[in-house]
């Protein structure tokens, strides 16, 4: 995996890094260890570490430390909670990192997020989803559909369904499942630039 591209909300916070760092934390809901969160990042651990302590100042997250371990989690009482929340889930959610996997994919002619994950993302408030639920339309190989559900999972660190349907079944559906996802909220993840 090359290195993340920039983020459009680099204005609005002091860096890319600081960005990445705090959307890592914002969208997994059980937290992360310091030495996790340089993983998910891609950033040296004494990055992470100044920028876990700069947010820990500012009260946008919190930090527990056991023997040589810090887990870090967000707060959830802080009073711009819900409006970082959904700056992040935006900008570095799991649209984004999808969008990343699946552009250009063979056989992949659309995909969308459904589910709770697409509610939060179209502003839905609740707490944040323990899986992403994606449908992709298309004849993508069987084996293939595997690999990119597992890849997004690392990306993510959460669990991710990935559904593949053929272009008949998506435009005249024959089965529940795919009524069912089409009467829900969904985000649109390629073609990137349309979203619902």
């Amino acid at each position: 995996m090359g290195r993340p591209r920039a983020s459009e909300i680099i204005p609005l916070v002091r860096s890319e890094a600081m960005a990445r760092v705090l959307a890592a934390i914002y969208l997994t809901p059980d937290g992360l260890h310091v030495r996790g969160l340089a993983n998910r990042t891609q950033l040296p651990y004494s990055v992470v570490q100044r920028e876990v302590d700069r947010l820990e100042r500012a009260r946008l997250i919190s930090s527990v430390s056991f023997a040589s371990t810090r887990t870090v989690r967000l707060n959830e009482t802080h009073p711009y909670y819900r409006e970082v929340y959904a700056l992040l889930l935006k900008a570095y959610g799991p649209r984004q990192v999808l969008a990343e996997l699946l552009e250009g994919e063979p056989g992949i002619r659309d995909a969308f997020i459904h589910g709770s994950w697409a509610a939060r993302y179209l502003g839905e408030w609740g707490p944040p989803p323990a899986d992403i639920d994606v449908v992709v339309i298309g004849d993508p190989a069987p084996l293939r559909v595997d690999e990119l559900e597992a890849e997004a999972e690392d990306k993510l660190g959460l669990h991710v369904q990935l559904t593949a349907l053929p272009e008949q079944e998506w435009e005249a559906p024959t089965h529940g499942f795919t009524r069912t996802v089409r009467q829900q909220p969904l985000v649109r993840i390629v073609p990137e630039d349309d979203v619902g």
